[in-house]
C-alpha cells in the first residue's frame, strides 16, 4: 500500500494498529486524536507513545515518514544488536582473512616452497629399484 506521510490517516491508524483498539469513527475522543493528543496505551513504551504523537501530529510536515520510523532504534531492538554484532564478527573474520592470506602468500615465497623437485635426503644418492 502506498503511504503518504500528507495523510492524518497513516499515523491515526498506526496508533490504533499499535493499540490494539478501534478507530472512533467521531465524538470527542476522536477529535481530540485529531488535535494530537493522546493518551498513553497500557503495555507501550514512552518511546512508542511518543512515536505516536509525532505520527499523528496535526502539522502533516511535522509527521515522520515510514522511512524514518522503520530506523528508530527502538523499534529494531535486539535485532538491530545482532545485526551489528555479525557486522562486526565479519569485518573481523575479513581482517584474518587478509593476514592469512598475507602469510600464505609468505609461505610461497620461502625457499622450502620451491625445492618441491629436489630431495633434501640423498641427494646424491641414485634411487634403487625393485625388480618386480
Amino acid at each position: 500500500a502506498v503511504v503518504s506521510t500528507q495523510s492524518g490517516h497513516y499515523g491515526r491508524g498506526a496508533f490504533f494498529q499499535a493499540s490494539l483498539m478501534k478507530l472512533p469513527k467521531n465524538g470527542a475522543r476522536w477529535h481530540r486524536i485529531r488535535d494530537g493528543y493522546l493518551d498513553p496505551v497500557d503495555g507501550t513504551s514512552e518511546e512508542l507513545h511518543n512515536l505516536l504523537l509525532k505520527m499523528i501530529s496535526p502539522v502533516p510536515s511535522d509527521r515522520p515518514s515510514p522511512s524514518v520510523i522503520l530506523k528508530e532504534k527502538f523499534l529494531l531492538g535486539v535485532e538491530k544488536e545482532k545485526i551489528d554484532d555479525l557486522k562486526r564478527k565479519l569485518n573481523e573474520e575479513k581482517i584474518e582473512n587478509q593476514r592469512l592470506l598475507r602469510e600464505l602468500a609468505k609461505a610461497k615465497d620461502s625457499p622450502l616452497m620451491n625445492m618441491t623437485s629436489r630431495r633434501l635426503v640423498g641427494k646424491q644418492m641414485n634411487r634403487s629399484m625393485s625388480i618386480a
